[in-house]
């Protein structure tokens, strides 16, 4: 892609829909170009809490200074039919050394360092079926001139449509990698508790736990009340998951300032609310902290700290985790979302995975068999 805009009016074998007459913009993200965008518009459309106002908006202001990031919108910005945002970087060999050639990457930087926020159910925001179709067509066309598009975690719905619009217009298509996620689905509030739901020794090990810390007294799960409580509980949190991540020979989750200023305006431009941070306890002591996200009727489990002890002999995951689910089905949630990731309490707590797929449009011709 070259530096100015690009407005795509290309011809598709199904050019008579009225979808391939819309205008399509991918220009570099500067000055007022993303308010420009009709992000806000189309908010309501957003199919997960990553493509919200709230975690978009904070991470461009957290965006390194030297990545770029291009908006791309089909329609006008006063009625988008479909927006996302398109990171790239150089290509380089396994020695660091630069190539001539650009590496695009739906809605992440192209940094590694802050790509480790790791977006889910990744996909373009859109109205319908039919402008995601005609996006993905643009976006392919777009992308002619990058040596691969990268679409990360994204539904195998997504993959499909991505790979027929790849094989429209003579590109490669591959899923490099495939991820499960866990999902909890939570009865009804009057319908029992989420516990007896669970394989009998994961129920045991959630209630010795739990006796075994009733004797420093009542166990709760506390949710921060407001945004200035919520940041007190992520300060122990990221203490608490640093600790544990160093100690397994890997930075985690909040490994530089510029990923912690990210979390810290999220939290505080979220909380109380669609951001959420809870606090288990056993009388006075502080156990360890979730930090979740709320999206419509679906709760996101995205990072956790705990106090384990050393000898191993405290479940302070399952325990947090089952009193968290009961805590959002008081509250109406329908689903309690583990995310992806291998994980053995995953797979004690959840009722079913879902699949989640990370997928290369290689560039046409010869250069994308490299």
């Amino acid at each position: 892609m070259g530096r100015q805009r690009r407005v795509l009016r290309p011809a598709f074998p199904h050019d008579a829909h009225s979808m391939t007459r819309l205008a399509f913009d991918c220009e570099p993200l500067v000055g007022e170009a993303y308010r420009r965008s009709g992000w806000d518009r189309l908010a309501g459309q957003a199919g997960s809490f990553f493509q919200t106002p709230l975690w978009v908006e904070s991470w461009l202001d957290h965006r390194p200074p030297d990545s770029r990031i291009r908006l791309c919108r089909l329609g006008e910005p006063a009625a988008p039919r479909a927006l996302a945002l398109l990171g790239r970087r150089r290509v380089r060999l396994a020695g660091g050394l630069p190539l001539p050639l650009h590496s695009a990457s739906l809605m992440e930087s192209g940094d590694p360092a802050y790509d480790r926020l790791t977006v889910e159910f990744n996909a373009p925001l859109t109205a319908d079926r039919e402008a995601l179709e005609a996006f993905l067509d643009r976006l392919v066309e777009a992308t002619r001139g990058d040596y691969e598009l990268l679409v990360a975690r994204c539904r195998p719905e997504l993959a499909e449509r991505l790979r027929a619009a790849a094989l429209r217009q003579g590109r490669g298509f591959r899923v490099y990698r495939r991820a499960l996620g866990w999902l909890c689905d939570l009865p009804p509030a009057t319908g029992g508790c989420y516990l007896d739901r669970l394989g009998r020794n994961t129920r045991q090990a959630v209630r010795r736990t739990r006796r075994r810390l009733e004797a420093e007294g009542p166990v709760v799960l506390e949710e921060a009340a407001d945004a200035a409580q919520a940041l007190a509980f992520f300060g122990e949190l990221r203490r608490l998951h640093d600790r544990t991540w160093l100690a397994r020979g890997d930075p985690g989750g909040f490994a530089t300032p510029r990923l912690v200023a990210f979390h810290e305006q999220l939290i505080a431009r979220g909380c109380p609310g669609s951001v959420q941070l809870l606090a288990l306890r056993a009388g006075a002591r502080a156990l360890g902290y979730l930090y979740n996200f709320r999206h419509r009727d679906r709760v996101y489990q995205y990072q956790v700290g705990f106090d384990y002890p050393a000898d191993g002999s405290l479940n302070l995951g399952l325990l947090a985790h089952v009193l968290a689910a009961e805590h959002y089905r008081s509250r109406g949630a329908a689903a309690y979302d583990l995310l992806a990731g291998d994980a053995r309490y995953k797979r004690q707590l959840a009722s079913r995975s879902y699949e989640l797929l990370s997928c290369r449009v290689a560039s046409a011709g010869l250069l994308g068999r490299l």
